[in-house]
């Protein structure tokens, strides 16, 4: 018949690990585990330190309960941080587009002065401003498409959030 000895199922260590452990012969710890022999000094306080340790890291645990609390609020803080980032996107897509616009509103007038003056044949004499745009076209509208893939990512990262707060509820 099978002995279960308390403190090595405490510790989850089998008898061969915990000798080696304490650095004593395993009869000797099983003479112990019997009642039958003492340990010496240095391996008493090693195994009263690690059962003193184990019974504080199980009393510190929390309960199923508390850590589903924590989860969820993680999940509701990461959920509101998400609803920030989207709103800052709306924004960037909204000056972006109305960047754009403003972009081909300089362009079409500035086409529109450069056309007239050739038909009006007048020479460069009187110099018209140009309205050529800061940044080329090509960059503005990358940047409205990275703004868009960003906006469906973060649509996506607060689904997936939501059903993560749905499944722990």
């Amino acid at each position: 018949m099978r002995h279960k000895n308390p403190l090595r199922s405490l510790l989850g260590l089998t008898q061969n690990e915990l000798a080696e452990l304490l650095q004593v012969g395993r009869p000797l710890l099983s003479l112990h585990e019997l009642g039958r022999r003492g340990l010496p000094l240095q391996a008493q306080r090693l195994l009263a330190d690690m059962l003193a340790h184990v019974q504080a890291a199980s009393a510190d645990r929390r309960s199923p309960l508390q850590d589903r609390e924590l989860y969820q609020e993680s999940v509701r803080r990461q959920l509101r941080e998400n609803e920030y980032q989207r709103l800052k996107a709306a924004r960037e897509i909204t000056a972006t587009e109305q960047r754009i616009d403003k972009e081909s509103r300089r362009a079409r007038l500035s086409e529109f002065l450069a056309e007239r003056d050739r038909q009006e044949g007048k020479a460069k004499t009187s110099p018209r401003p140009r309205f050529a745009p800061k940044r080329p076209a090509n960059d503005t509208q990358t940047d409205l498409i990275r703004l868009q893939l960003r906006q469906e990512l973060l649509e996506l990262e607060k689904n997936f959030l939501e059903s993560k707060l749905d499944t722990t509820k």
